[in-house]
Formats: C-alpha cells, sequence, structure tokens
C-alpha cells in the first residue's frame, strides 16, 4: 500500500494525539485473592491485607475470593491494605471492588462498609466504619434499613464531622446474593460513584463544597494524610458473609476526559483534510 502525503501528515496527526495524551491510569494496589493468603499479592501490585477481628469474626482467602464471616453479633471484621497512597492525589484515586456476594443479603441489616480512610488509624481499636471520629474517610454502605440504608459518606475526624452525602435503596440495584462492582473516583474537588450491581445499577457525583459544619473541614483534614483502601462486614444483627472478588486502586482515571475526545476528534478531521 503506496503512503501517500495526505495520508502521512493525517497519520501524524493522530500520532501527536496518543503520545501527548497516555493512559494516565497508574495501579497500586490490585488483589484478584488468588494465592490463597490474605497477607499477601503475589499476582499483582500490592503487597496484602491486614485483618483486624472482633469476637470470633474470621476472614480468609480461598477460590478466588476473601472472605469476611462475621458469625455473631455485634462482631466486626474486615481487611485494610498494607500498601499506602495519596488520597488528594493530583490525578485522583479510582478505588475498586467486585463483590460475588454477601451471605445475609443486602437488607438483613448488618453493616458493610467499603472505604478509602487515613492510614493513621491506631489511635483506635481499628475498627474503619463512619461511627468513629478516629476514622476519617469516604464509606459506601452495603446496607438497607433504618439509619444504615444504602449510602456514601465521610467522616472528617473531627466532633459531629459525619455526613451522609447522598442514600438510596439496594432493592434496585443488587439483592445480595449475585455480583456487584463499585467503582470510586476521588479527588481535591470531590467524587463520582458507579455501582453495576445483578438488579441494576447507580451512578452519582459531588463536591467537597457541599460539606457543612464540622464535616466541612475533611478537604483540610486529608491535605497531609496518606490513605487505605478496606473492607468490612459487621454482624448486625445476624451472621454474614461478604465474598470479595477483587480490590484494587489506580491513581487518575484509565478514560480520556472529555477535552482529550475533542482533540482526538480534531485529529481525525485533519486526516481527512490532508487527504483530500
Amino acid at each position: 500500500m503506496q503512503l501517500n502525503k495526505s495520508t502521512f501528515y493525517g497519520a501524524a496527526l493522530v500520532s501527536m494525539f496518543f503520545l501527548a495524551n497516555p493512559a494516565i491510569a497508574t495501579p497500586i494496589i490490585d488483589d484478584q485473592f488468588d494465592d490463597g493468603n490474605l497477607a499477601t499479592n503475589t499476582a499483582g501490585p500490592g503487597t496484602g491485607w491486614n485483618v483486624y477481628s472482633q469476637g470470633s469474626a474470621t476472614a480468609s482467602e480461598g477460590g478466588g475470593h476473601a472472605h469476611l464471616n462475621s458469625v455473631a453479633s455485634p462482631q466486626i471484621i474486615q481487611i485494610s491494605s498494607k500498601d499506602t497512597f495519596d488520597f488528594f492525589n493530583a490525578n485522583g484515586i479510582n478505588a475498586e471492588w467486585e463483590i460475588t456476594s454477601s451471605g445475609a443479603g443486602a437488607t438483613s441489616g448488618n453493616r458493610r462498609y467499603l472505604s478509602v480512610v487515613a492510614e493513621d488509624f491506631s489511635s483506635f481499636d481499628s475498627r474503619l466504619n463512619p461511627d468513629d471520629t478516629n476514622a476519617p474517610g469516604v464509606y459506601v454502605r452495603l446496607t438497607d434499613g433504618g439509619d444504615y440504608q444504602g449510602g456514601i459518606e465521610i467522616e472528617s475526624g473531627s466532633g459531629g464531622g459525619r455526613q451522609l452525602l447522598e442514600s438510596w435503596s439496594w432493592s434496585s440495584i443488587w439483592d445480595g446474593s449475585g455480583a456487584l462492582d463499585v467503582d470510586l473516583f476521588l479527588n481535591d474537588m470531590g467524587y463520582s460513584l458507579d455501582i453495576a450491581g445483578n438488579v441494576g445499577v447507580y451512578n452519582s457525583a459531588g463536591s467537597w463544597s457541599s460539606l457543612t459544619g464540622a464535616a466541612a473541614t475533611f478537604t483540610s483534614v486529608w491535605g497531609s494524610r496518606s490513605a487505605v483502601i478496606a473492607a468490612q462486614n459487621q454482624a448486625l444483627p445476624t451472621s454474614s458473609v461478604l465474598a470479595i472478588d477483587r480490590i484494587a486502586v489506580s491513581t487518575g482515571v484509565p478514560v480520556p476526559a472529555p477535552a482529550s475526545l475533542g482533540l482526538f476528534a480534531l485529529a481525525l478531521f485533519g486526516l481527512r483534510f490532508f487527504r483530500r
């Protein structure tokens, strides 16, 4: 095939676009729980998980899953990453949890939190949930019923700093018995949340500027802190098992921003122009 001048210049424009806009997503943690040991991650980035248990609650890894087994009220089992990352990374942080199932269902009343929280939580008993003012972070709740309906909330780490950003019913998204994928993007401006369950989907976004009162200190508190990614299962009132297929964290976003898409369209226009 002959490469004429017009095709050459058009291809050059497209090449310049991709060279100027490489994929900016950089993996920090990606564990598919396939080495049989929560303490290690031999198949991807990240070095494994710290486990916190209360009472006889247990955590284990097997069959390609992390199993968080909370056997009686009010016991807690959670895992948190050994690896840390900057919460307000310049390119943002994308956190992802892939859930296989929840043994007691999404509407059982048990508390389950998927979270990005401050790493320096040694000043309290290591329970990573927004009930504790010493555990500042962003929490996605997997529970329906009463005060613990599905929702996303923050804890700023100051008195009265817990604030619910939005809430929903899981009945139209996930019934607790099938797959659930939760993607949470965070930066210093706000968040976006994308949830895909075995029943439906939920998408939202918000700004930290909407925080009020003590919660408004959230961005200043996080400005100098590193974070971990975590998952918690708390039996309240019945036993349950939370099975997790994958937890991952990356910096940046894996898709072009709208401005980049515009540049790509311009490159394609140039290709058409030079072919004339």
